[in-house]
């Protein structure tokens, strides 16, 4: 994570196409791939529909790296030019919600840096798919989507569907903790806001749709409870800070401190952003901890 709209005329040319023969391709991902990139030779490959397509074909792994290339917010020479994967929209939803459900149970496990034989262009993809969650929208769909898996997981009698939802669940768990870890996560979100939005209404919206997500237990309360259905696997020492109260107060301070601490002191309106995510943090309970980790160097989880 450390290594975290000029208009034009959007081409969707044989789209219907496009769709159907994905559909139809053998299931092999290179085959799948080369089908789509046939069919759409003349296609946009920064549109909306385009990108949809690519995912909901289930890519292989040169497919998603042309995808994610055209979503990571950090690439600047190739950008969707009608939307911007941390804006909330239609659109934006749409493509969050099949990464999390179509290409995170595919590639996640094969991304993640502690898979056996990981390359530098593995630990590439894996950032590049990180940064696109990381935005107020990207977090709330992956709350979300952990929300739908705790349901299903305990209300599924068959053995075989509540062990699928398990591995989801720990996916997601491994992903929000590798997106939430960084102490500067809180700062590039909230520049982000600044950037992206035109006014200060829609500004402080966003900062406020954020704190409930971060700072207001939502996160913590679905962390914490699929903690409790993900069972044992091999990195999960690592990633229980996240569902632990003390230790994820512990992040929000450390969070508080890296953003005070990069503040110009005349931007008063971000200063009054700290203040409504001190609040926020301080309402979870332990005020104690929050304050501690004020002057603590290097919290736990890092």
């Amino acid at each position: 994570m450390d290594g975290l709209l000029t208009e034009v005329k959007t081409v969707t040319h044989d789209r219907d196409l496009s769709l159907s023969i994905a559909k139809e391709r053998p299931v092999h991902g290179i085959e799948r791939h080369e089908a789509i990139s046939k069919a759409d030779t003349d296609a946009d490959s920064t549109s909306a529909d385009y990108i949809l397509t690519v995912l909901k074909s289930k890519p292989d792994r040169a497919g998603l790296s042309d995808v994610l290339n055209v979503l990571d917010p950090s690439n600047k020479y190739v950008t969707p030019k009608v939307f911007d994967i941390r804006v909330p929209s239609p659109t934006t939803a749409q493509i969050l919600n099949v990464l999390g459900t179509i290409t995170v149970p595919d590639h996640w496990a094969s991304l993640n840096a502690r898979s056996k034989g990981s390359t530098s262009e593995d630990n590439k993809l894996r950032a590049a798919l990180l940064r696109c969650f990381s935005s107020v929208c990207g977090i709330s769909c992956l709350v979300t989507q952990l929300r739908s898996l705790i349901a299903t997981a305990r209300s599924s009698s068959q053995q075989g569907k509540a062990s699928g939802s398990q591995i989801q669940i720990r996916d997601l768990l491994t992903i929000l903790s590798a997106l939430l870890k960084p102490k500067d996560l809180i700062l590039r979100i909230y520049m982000d806001i600044e950037t992206l939005y035109s006014n200060a209404t829609q500004q402080q919206l966003a900062w406020r749709e954020f704190l409930s997500s971060i700072a207001a237990s939502k996160v913590l309360s679905a962390t914490a409870e699929a903690l409790t259905l993900a069972g044992d696997f091999d990195g999960l020492s690592t990633i229980l800070w996240i569902g632990d109260g003390a230790q994820y107060t512990s992040w929000l301070g450390t969070n508080i401190c890296h953003m005070v601490s990069k503040l110009d002191l005349d931007n008063q309106d971000a200063w009054k952003a700290v203040a409504s995510l001190t609040g926020r943090a301080l309402s979870l309970g332990y005020t104690g901890t929050l304050h501690s980790s004020y002057t603590i160097p290097n919290a736990n989880f890092l």
